[in-house]
C-alpha cells in the first residue's frame, strides 16, 4: 500500500471516528454530564487579568485550558457541530 493510500485510509478512519463521536455526544449530554469539567483550570483563572501579560494572551490560555481540562467533551461537541452543519448544508 502506497503512502498516499495509507494517508487516505487514515483520513477516512478519522472521519468515521468523528461521526461516531458526533453520534455519542447527545447521549453523553443526556446521561453523563451536560457541561464540560472545568475544575483543572484554576491557574488560568488566576492569571486572568493579573497584570503579568496582555488580556488577549490570558483569554487565549483560558480557552486552551478549557479544552485541555475536558478534551472528550469538547471533541464530541465539535464533531457534533460539524456533522449537524454539514448535514444542514446538504439538506438546504
Amino acid at each position: 500500500m502506497g503512502k498516499s493510500a495509507l494517508n487516505l485510509l487514515r483520513w477516512g478512519l478519522l472521519i468515521i471516528a468523528g461521526i461516531c463521536s458526533a453520534v455519542s455526544f447527545p447521549a453523553m449530554v443526556i446521561y453523563e454530564r451536560r457541561l464540560p469539567h472545568l475544575d483543572r483550570m484554576a491557574d488560568a483563572w488566576e492569571r486572568l487579568g493579573d497584570g503579568q501579560g496582555s488580556i488577549f494572551h490570558d483569554l487565549k490560555n483560558l480557552s486552551t485550558e478549557a479544552v485541555r481540562s475536558d478534551a472528550q467533551w469538547w471533541s464530541k461537541a465539535l464533531w457534533f457541530a460539524v456533522v449537524i452543519s454539514v448535514g444542514a448544508a446538504l439538506i438546504f
